[in-house]
């Protein structure tokens, strides 16, 4: 997959994912420009958690539910559109990012900070 371009200019978003119900509590700190879709937010859980994308997910965030699956979620809202600083536009917002609908892996996902973005980087 592609990196897509990002303006110079945005926001850079800290946050924490965590795995629910974990003893010792599994998690993981990322750093992602506002601009990324949760389509984008998806494969990075995938990659950081350890996770091999077999199965379905959905985001959940102030009640509005975000996926690609019309046919298993009731109304959807795009995931490749909807970006973090359209659904958790300040620190210390939440969303619920669920992963394998038959295990229900669900992991809390907190906007720690957010940050200026630094040119070059």
């Amino acid at each position: 997959m592609a990196t897509p371009e990002r303006p110079e200019n945005g926001s850079i978003y800290q946050i924490k994912v965590t795995l629910e119900g974990s003893d010792p509590p599994i998690w993981r700190t990322v750093q992602l420009p506002g601009d990324t879709t949760l389509e984008e937010l998806h494969y990075v859980i995938q990659i950081v958690m350890d996770w091999e994308n077999y199965h379905m997910r959905q985001f959940i965030a102030d009640d509005r539910s975000y996926g690609l699956d019309e046919d298993f979620m009731p109304d959807p809202e795009s995931e490749r559109i909807a970006t973090l600083k359209g659904v958790a536009p300040k620190p210390k917002d939440r969303l619920l990012y669920e992963y394998d609908f038959g295990d229900s892996w669900e992991h809390d996902v907190l906007v720690e900070n957010i940050l200026p973005s630094e040119r070059g980087v």
